[in-house]
């Protein structure tokens, strides 16, 4: 019970646990039933441990991190690029946690093992230097020993063990593989004086030819490897391996060959020459996809015109598709937070794409996932709106369902500062927060805080009621439905009779207002609307009645939707009205882009 706390304060963390692990690189193996294991010694003279630990210490990092750090550029290297393609494109590694401590044991008061893991992934773009992977690495695990983390990942092994008693031998075998990838693992050991030296251990774990005993051990199921580095010399185990799956490492495969001091020597001078460098830009200024506003470097000043000429409260479908032509802000979907709902926001993103919305500007430009979790920080959106608006030159807009709602004006209220004056900036395209709490406006070219930027649109729908429950939204209670000047235009839809969001038909209680500049509108859907169902819309485009239906929708003309097809009317008005405001606020930040251009 000493950290129940802590323990019950992570429950959101883990819908992010586990999407980070739908986003890693699975290893794989010849034989996942072979069972065998075995590990190779590496060792570190003290001397290239100092080395290391004062290029840590210059990076402002730890010892752990920089070695993370070169696993993972070791692996970037030789990762064939069909394997970087699609969902799984970021590869991770883990280190073992000795939660001893955290028990109040010492090693005298109780035997046995006391561990966890810490799972890291990073997407490893192109030109990353060991430096910027490393400070990268440093938040993450930053964050994970604050939060404590790894007292989650504990609560998924007994998930997991649940999971257990439903699956076959062949599954058993596949099942850490496929639900905590990791492709590299590692244990580092700082061994006293009395080891004769201080240092670290590394070791790299392989499918052996001998057998070994199965384990519910958190790295040796799970992971394909672990490194440990020891100052007493290299030490190769005479088990045989297939090298090919960790080809990744082959250099420190071939240090067993290498006397002690020449290994030491040569990592020291890889670590101060090479790896380490410092570049002309960090990482994460590498990441920066272009510079602002150079799309409309490519459009023609006869685009440009009839963008211009676009009345924004009136967008036809042939506006639309010559909206479609020129930039495009970010919409930035937000899912509920019970499984499987995301695929409703997938539903949705579709029904975006049909009605002529580029899908790029929709899906995560790291992961290609179509919506983000409630269950993700707050701030890190923020900063991702920030982001988004600096390389895009147009403001994006948020769209949230449920717990997405909630999330939403979580959002809003990061950038208006009523939660922290101080949010980092957050690069969608590594998924790592920058070393930066401003960016420079595309429009004026001027430098301006995070706090302080806006949403052009944002929309809530069956936000609140039973959500409140939740730990995470605790700091919502009573602020839900007060709307900060962030957001130009936000529109609230209420469900009649929503016994989920706890919401009656005509309870002035429902109702959102401003508590700023913002202008926001309460829709009230009728009652037969289903809270779960409502964003299931991607059939609805491809109906030409309703298509046109909807193209034709405008707020308060009291459009009925009886006539139309199918189950239409139980999704449209509220597809219809999104639509709207997403076609308003596009052509709206279009002209704005084109205007700043032209001054």
């Amino acid at each position: 019970m000493r950290n129940a706390g802590k323990l019950v304060r992570g429950l959101h963390w883990l819908p992010r646990i586990a999407a980070s692990c739908r986003r890693g690189m699975r290893p794989r193996y010849t034989d996942h039933a072979d069972g065998y294991n075995a590990f190779e010694f590496v060792t570190l003279a003290a001397p290239a441990v100092s080395t290391v630990r004062v290029k840590a210490k210059a990076l402002g990092v730890t010892f752990n991190d920089l070695l993370l750090a070169i696993i993972l550029k070791a692996l970037s290297r030789d990762l064939p690029e069909p394997s970087r393609a699609g969902r799984r494109r970021e590869v991770a590694v883990a280190s073992i946690v000795n939660l001893r401590s955290e028990s109040g044991y010492t090693a005298h008061d109780a035997f046995g093992q006391f561990l966890s893991s810490m799972r890291i992934s990073h997407p490893l773009p192109d030109g990353i230097t060991v430096e910027a992977l490393a400070r990268d690495i440093h938040r993450e695990t930053t964050r994970f020993k604050r939060r404590k983390l790894y007292l989650q990942t504990l609560l998924t092994v007994q998930i997991n063990g649940v999971v257990w008693w439903f699956l076959n031998t062949g599954q058993r075998q596949r099942l850490y593989a496929k639900a905590y990838p990791v492709l590299r693992g590692c244990v580092v050991g700082i061994l006293d004086h009395e080891w004769r030296g201080a240092g670290v251990f590394a070791c790299r774990s392989h499918r052996s030819a001998r057998p070994a005993r199965r384990r519910g051990n958190e790295l040796g199921e799970r992971a394909g490897a672990r490194l440990v580095v020891s100052p007493l010399g290299a030490h190769g185990g005479k088990s045989g391996y297939n090298r090919e799956p960790c080809r990744g490492l082959r250099v420190l495969a071939t240090m067993k060959k290498i006397p002690s001091r020449l290994m030491s020597l040569l990592l020291a001078l890889a670590l101060a020459l090479a790896g380490c460098a410092t570049p002309s830009g960090t990482a994460e200024q590498a990441a920066v996809a272009r510079p602002p506003a150079a799309h409309l470097s490519t459009i023609d000043r006869a685009l440009e015109e009839r963008i211009l000429t676009l009345d924004p409260e009136h967008v036809s479908a042939d506006d639309v598709r010559t909206l479609a032509q020129g930039p495009a802000p970010r919409i930035i979907l937000l899912h509920g937070g019970i499984y499987p709902v995301h695929l409703l926001m997938v539903s949705f993103g579709r029904f975006l794409t049909g009605m002529g919305y580029p899908e790029a500007q929709i899906r995560d430009p790291g992961n290609r996932d179509w919506s983000y979790s409630p269950y993700e920080s707050s701030d890190e959106l923020a900063g991702m709106a920030a982001w988004q608006y600096e390389h895009d030159g147009m403001r994006p807009m948020m769209i949230g369902h449920s717990q997405g709602g909630m999330q939403a004006v979580k959002v809003l209220r990061e950038l208006a500062g009523q939660m922290s004056d101080k949010i980092s900036v957050w690069n969608p395209v590594t998924h790592s927060a920058e070393p930066r709490t401003t960016i420079v406006d595309p429009l004026t070219g001027k430098e301006r805080p995070v706090v302080g930027t806006s949403i052009a649109y944002a929309s809530a729908v069956g936000a609140g009621g039973a959500a409140f429950l939740l730990p995470n939204q605790w700091n919502m209670i009573g602020r839900l439905r007060l709307i900060p000047d962030s957001v130009d235009d936000f529109t609230a839809f209420l469900i009649g009779l929503d016994m989920v969001a706890w919401t009656l038909p005509g309870a002035e209680t429902n109702s959102y207002r401003a508590n700023g500049t913002a202008t926001v509108r309460n829709v009230e859907l009728p009652a037969w609307y289903n809270h779960i169902a409502v964003p299931v819309t991607d059939h609805l485009p491809r109906d030409g009645q309703t298509r046109d239906w909807i193209n034709a929708y405008v707020p308060g003309n009291n459009a009925d939707p009886s006539e139309l097809p199918g189950d239409a009317m139980l999704h449209v008005l509220w597809a219809a009205d999104v639509w709207y405001s997403v076609k308003k606020h596009w052509c709206l930040e279009a002209q704005r882009l084109i205007r700043a251009k032209r001054r």
